[in-house]
């Protein structure tokens, strides 16, 4: 189930299995391994995995952890500008593995604030809802109802 809300505060992505319903102005985005693997360069110097730096973040390791709020912080700020572009009133949809293993980060204080630190924009920016995609088939099977579609 998939569950759209409407926030009064901004979003904090809601965790949900199943496939997103098919609504009207959402948008899909995901985040990449690549991305967290170049953060972790950039950041610590160590040339880790995403999951090796997931797995160091959950056992406590700070430099991961550091790695991770601020990929959180960085798609923070990027959906929300994207929400700005694209007005997804039926909801921003999270997908794929490092989405989902960076789903304590995006439901921190950084990501939140980046959402919406958008100037006069800001409150505007509170009427979007960010949800988590547990599904891994969830893209197959977005396709096999459009192909069903009349």
């Amino acid at each position: 189930l998939f569950f759209t809300q409407k926030p009064t505060k901004c979003p904090s992505p809601v965790i949900s299995s199943g496939s997103p319903a098919p609504l009207p102005q959402q948008v899909v985005l995901p985040t990449s391994g690549r991305g967290l693997e170049a953060a972790g360069r950039v950041l610590t110097g160590s040339d880790q995995t995403a999951v090796q730096i997931m797995e160091s973040a959950s056992n406590g390791d700070k430099n991961s952890k550091n790695v991770a709020d601020f990929l959180a912080t960085c798609a923070g700020s990027f959906f929300g500008d994207l929400a700005l572009i694209l007005l997804p009133f039926g909801g921003i949809y999270l997908i794929g593995g490092v989405s989902r293993s960076l789903k304590e980060y995006l439901k921190s204080e950084s990501f939140i604030k980046a959402f919406c630190d958008k100037g006069r924009f800001s409150k505007f920016n509170e009427k979007f809802s960010v949800q988590l995609v547990k599904d891994d088939f969830a893209a197959l099977k977005g396709c096999r109802n459009f192909m069903m579609q009349d």
